[in-house]
């Protein structure tokens, strides 16, 4: 019982410390949507499907267990040379710790145009809307508090004295970004910037300015290059930052096309490094339009759960449907 309830405890200061950031990813490459609302409009398919599932601190009563699924699509031509495309986009994220007492689930809408600054379609610029509505909820049949104490132990049916916390009410948030894209020889660039919960909602009903929403902003930038008729790379970064925390990520992937650029078929191997002293193997495989890659984070600092600790691995799959 003591054992429980120091995990509770430290659970409570966790979820308190964090001040309800928005979850991490190390395969951002993989969800879009959450980096940038502009994406949706970027596809060179008509459907783009991608589904990201990660868990940090596993093994731990701590752990967090993020689900998170997206997808875009093209409402006009994406073909070279039209003048833009307008695209629209959703996304769903779970995330739960505590054992699932602790519970967070947002939906958002995403709405953007990219417009051609030249005849070819090469250099496109866009920007990106977002509609974002969600709920964090604390199951209070999962854990114990000292009211709840009686002669014979704890008693979940005595009441937990955390009202404010046990309504906490639904919010509505809004994002932005901007995005340019280059696609010259061989070569896709792409660099933007977005944000989200602009106008940083309330999420309880206690008087306490911690409990909005932080806004999150997000830079980002990617070079995807053919080098031969077998090999291609990937360098891609991200800079995040919310309520005082930021962090900056990047990395790259090396492709090996065994049967050329058209066979289909690729082998990914690549590394990706965060300044939180974290570095992030990964591994994956493309056949035609699916993908699906592994990354695990080696913590490297050996401080064990910290603020900072990212032992976690991650799965992400993207599909394309359609297009060109």
């Amino acid at each position: 019982m003591k054992k429980k309830l120091l995990i509770v405890f430290i659970g409570g200061i966790w979820a308190l410390s964090a001040r309800s950031q928005d979850p991490v990813s190390t395969q951002f490459f993989n969800t879009p949507l959450a980096v940038n609302p502009a994406y949706a409009a970027e596809g060179t398919s008509d459907f783009q499907v991608f589904a990201n599932y990660r868990q940090q601190w596993f093994g731990s009563s701590a752990s967090y267990n993020t689900a998170l699924a997206s997808f875009y699509g093209s409402l006009l031509s994406v073909e070279r040379g039209a003048a833009g495309n307008l695209g629209i986009g959703g996304m769903l994220m779970t995330d739960q710790s505590l054992q699932g007492a602790y519970k967070t689930a947002y939906a958002s809408l995403n709405l953007a145009y990219l417009l051609s600054l030249d005849e070819e379609g090469n250099s496109r610029l866009g920007v990106g809307l977002a509609g974002i509505y969600g709920n964090r909820r604390i199951d209070f049949s999962q854990l114990t508090f000292t009211s709840q104490f009686a002669s014979r132990g704890f008693n979940t049916a005595l009441p937990t004295g955390e009202n404010a916390l046990a309504n906490m009410s639904n919010y509505f948030s809004v994002g932005a970004g901007i995005l340019f894209t280059h696609q010259l020889d061989g070569y896709l660039i792409k660099v933007g910037a977005g944000g989200y919960h602009f106008n940083t909602p309330r999420q309880t009903l206690v008087t306490d300015v911690y409990e909005e929403i932080p806004t999150r902003y997000t830079a980002h930038g990617s070079v995807t290059a053919e080098l031969t008729p077998q090999l291609s790379m990937n360098l891609c970064a991200i800079y995040q930052s919310q309520v005082g925390n930021s962090f900056f990520s990047g990395g790259a992937i090396l492709g090996f096309m065994p049967n050329g650029i058209e066979g289909g078929l690729s082998i990914d191997m690549g590394t990706f490094y965060r300044n939180t002293k974290t570095l992030s193997p990964y591994l994956g495989v493309q056949f035609n339009k699916l993908n699906a890659g592994l990354s695990y984070d080696l913590n490297m600092d050996n401080k064990g759960l910290g603020l900072n600790s990212m032992r976690a691995w991650e799965l992400g799959v993207r599909f394309g449907v359609g297009g060109n």
